[in-house]
């Protein structure tokens, strides 16, 4: 794998520098089940020259007014379409990736329907609004 060897020659540049990668929860469900799967990552080989995996939630489920009271992360759904908190648990669970290295991102801040962007500057947004 041509990411491993680049970050090991990185290592060998700066011992001491922490290397991580970016993760989406979403994608990393759908794809649990893709290890020999050349599209997506070898965590066994990628463990060993990671130093930590970050894996976002913001891109979880799209915002709408099914989430509007639980957020974009919602523990359970009967709705299989729905990403949720137990099928993100069992992928983790499932995966060969270095638990001990994993943190997660999740949103304090509000985001707005994709039609109501235009209506709102950027620097509006805030925890403090919802």
């Amino acid at each position: 794998m041509q990411f491993t060897a680049y970050v090991t020659a990185i290592k060998s540049k700066n011992p001491d520098l922490e290397i991580g990668f970016y993760l989406s929860a979403r994608l990393f469900i759908k794809n649990v089940n893709e290890g020999a799967n050349s599209t997506w990552f070898d965590f066994c080989k990628m463990n060993d020259v990671l130093d930590f995996y970050v894996i976002e939630f913001a891109t979880f489920n799209e915002c709408c007014d099914e989430f509007l009271h639980s957020g974009v992360t919602p523990l359970d759904s009967t709705d299989p379409a729905v990403m949720t908190l137990n099928k993100f648990a069992a992928a983790l669970k499932q995966s060969t990736i270095a638990k001990d290295k994993v943190y997660f991102e999740f949103l304090i801040s509000p985001t707005p329907k994709r039609e109501e962007l235009e209506n709102l500057n950027h620097c509006v947004l805030s925890y403090n609004e919802v």
